[in-house]
């Protein structure tokens, strides 16, 4: 090579070297550099993939266990004011003043007032219960079902016969169908010729009227009688119909001389 091409080489190679600072490099280092981040932008977007399903449920599993601990409180039983309020210790040993929902127990004064409360004491005292909280009464109490190892204990009360089934607050069908087996089956306080509603008691209303107050709001079946809502002899279609409504469905004013025999004209 002759020394006017060497010359000519070495005016052109910083130009050659200017030019390449300028344009950058080539398309092939170009692919090179973009092929990582468009790989790592693939595998951010497939573990978004699979996390968000969960991030999304979070807060439903969030508020369902809050439904939870706010509706199934467990508690120790540690005291039994009645035949239907209760007091019991959370985990954090908070007390709790329960007031069993929808059951209507006998008054401490009233027959089969402190067999209640023994009844109770038996089923959960010392014992450890779930609650099934209903909001709170206006003494503060909170109002609840209360379960031992599956059992509702309210309806359990009601079964054995020493609590009523608390029309004014009842929304539970079957509270009223436990009752009306245990008053067949003279269990409890329906052993007494002529038990009085506790709320009716409580009030001090005449004894025997509790008819009025107690009338069934709902419908229970017996065979092919039902209580709906009849409260006289004139709506009796027969003496077994008024039988059905004094002993299933508490009528008492069908027995105004309490002889256990309603509607004496028809019987």
């Amino acid at each position: 090579m002759s020394k006017k091409s060497n010359s000519l080489i070495i005016l052109l190679l910083p130009l050659t070297i200017l030019w390449s600072c300028i344009t950058g490099p080539s398309d092939d280092k170009k692919s090179q550099k973009v092929a990582p981040s468009d790989y790592a932008y693939k595998i951010e977007r497939a573990v978004s993939a699979e996390v968000s399903p969960v991030l999304n449920s979070t807060p439903h599993l969030l508020e369902t266990e809050s439904r939870i601990d706010k509706d199934n409180t467990r508690c120790k039983v540690v005291g039994v004011t009645d035949g239907d309020t209760l007091t019991c210790l959370s985990s954090e040993k908070v007390p709790i003043k329960v007031r069993l929902n929808q059951i209507d127990a006998p008054e401490h004064k009233q027959d089969f007032g402190k067999a209640a409360k023994k009844a109770l004491s038996a089923y959960v005292f010392g014992k450890n219960v779930n609650l099934r909280t209903n909001g709170r009464d206006k003494y503060g109490r909170t109002i609840a079902e209360v379960y031992l190892d599956g059992t509702n204990i309210n309806k359990a009360m009601v079964t054995s016969g020493y609590a009523w089934a608390y029309r004014e607050y009842m929304i539970d069908n079957e509270y009223l169908e436990l009752e009306a087996v245990a008053r067949s089956k003279n269990k409890g306080l329906w052993s007494q010729p002529n038990p009085i509603y506790p709320s009716e008691f409580r009030h001090k209303e005449r004894p025997r009227n509790v008819t009025k107050a107690i009338e069934p709001k709902v419908n229970i079946s017996g065979g092919e009688f039902t209580c709906s809502g009849k409260r006289f002899c004139r709506e009796m279609r027969s003496c077994i119909e008024a039988k059905f409504y004094l002993n299933q469905c508490g009528v008492r004013r069908l027995d105004r001389d309490n002889d256990g025999i309603p509607c004496e004209s028809i019987c």
